[in-house]
């Protein structure tokens, strides 16, 4: 079976039985044509289901790194690492062997700030001193120099 056919099977896959966005099945399709292709080049042959069944750890490596080499990042590596063993277990059945590997860690980002609109509703209301400011002359609340009514 040419590879043509084997990424026209993914699409209808991806579409219509597991019912994929468009942006998705475009994305995951583009990365196992950019694989289909890699490894064309890599091996020198024609990839078929049964080539593919064979490939390894460093073969996805190799891929990743070529990958890496055009200037993506870490959340589109381990997107694109996602979409191969996607595009393998879909290629090689029930009985597939998908090469393990780990993928890139991506950095947490700082948590995003909320809105003064949202947050002034957390905070707690002001409450009355009880009244201990007029002996110490400190609030017993918050320990400031004031004069609590």
């Amino acid at each position: 079976m040419p590879s043509p056919d084997i990424i026209d099977r993914w699409r209808h896959h991806l579409a219509l039985d597991r019912r994929r966005s468009t942006h998705t099945v475009r994305a995951y399709v583009a990365t196992a044509e950019r694989l289909v292709a890699f490894l064309e080049g890599h091996h020198g042959a024609a990839v078929t289901p049964a080539s593919l069944a064979r490939i390894d750890q460093a073969d996805l490596r190799a891929f990743l790194t070529v990958r890496r080499m055009d200037g993506i990042g870490n959340l589109s590596a381990a997107r694109e690492l996602s979409a191969v063993r996607a595009f393998l277990r879909f290629t090689g059945g029930e009985d597939a062997r998908v090469p393990l590997l780990k993928g890139p860690r991506a950095k947490r980002g700082l948590p995003r700030p909320t809105k003064p609109s949202r947050w002034r509703r957390t905070l707690p209301k002001p409450r009355a001193c009880p009244g201990s400011a007029r002996a110490t002359g400190r609030c017993c609340c918050c320990f400031m120099a004031r004069a609590c009514a």
